[in-house]
């Protein structure tokens, strides 16, 4: 009967990472056939094999409406392992970097690719901190100033900022980075007048902000 065949499909929300068309291409569903036979586990699988698709709902509306809902991957940062890669809220990597997708991410580097496959939990773990560092300076008003260009990770110094604008390289250590950049907000206003000729910040002695100068 008509009203068992499938006659449309509906995303509830446009996907930003494809085409409309191209979705449905993906979930292999053709107008026309039989929307009681068609398995919605089949399809949830077409849809996820996607690198940028996080997770799907379906359902089946009768007469003849296939719903899609999905939930796609947000990055919030990319990390440099020889290539670049989409990172996730969770510390997972899920797509290398093309040359047509969106290229505004804070860098993550300083990762030996070998060692990073040989123990993907311990990057894991030490991914989910960086992007907690990110939210930290996402939220100060002097670090969205200065702008993030890059997080750079060294096994025995820990983490150093690079800014935008000016380029220049604030350290922060292994560990304590609230504190530390609550010091450099309470020192920024000091700090601006002169930021044009900053190479480096120090925030690794207590209660004391190194500055480095050009000569």
């Amino acid at each position: 009967p008509p009203f068992v065949r499938l006659q449309e499909v509906v995303l509830l929300q446009p996907p930003r990472t494809m085409t409309e068309s191209d979705l449905i291409r993906l979930a292999e569903v053709q107008v026309g056939q039989n929307l009681l036979t068609l398995s919605l586990r089949k399809v949830k699988a077409n849809l996820k094999r996607h690198r940028w698709i996080e997770d799907v709902k379906l359902s089946k509306r009768f007469p003849g409406r296939l719903i899609i809902e999905v939930k796609e991957a947000e990055p919030v940062g990319v990390v440099a392992l020889g290539d670049l890669y989409y990172v996730n809220r969770q510390g997972e990597l899920f797509k290398k970097m093309g040359t047509a997708d969106p290229k505004d991410f804070p860098v993550i580097s300083g990762f030996d690719r070998e060692a990073f496959e040989k123990e993907p939990e311990h990057y894991r773990s030490l991914l989910q901190r960086m992007i907690g560092l990110l939210d930290l300076l996402s939220q100060m008003d002097e670090i969205r100033q200065l702008g993030i260009s890059e997080l750079h990770w060294e096994e025995a110094m820990g983490v150093s900022l690079i800014t935008l604008h000016p380029t220049l390289e604030i350290s922060l250590g292994r560990e304590g980075w609230e504190e530390k950049l609550s010091r450099l907000s309470r020192g920024f206003s000091t700090l601006q007048a002169g930021l044009d000729r900053v190479l480096s910040i120090d925030l690794n002695f207590e209660k004391k902000i190194v500055v480095k100068t050009k000569s």
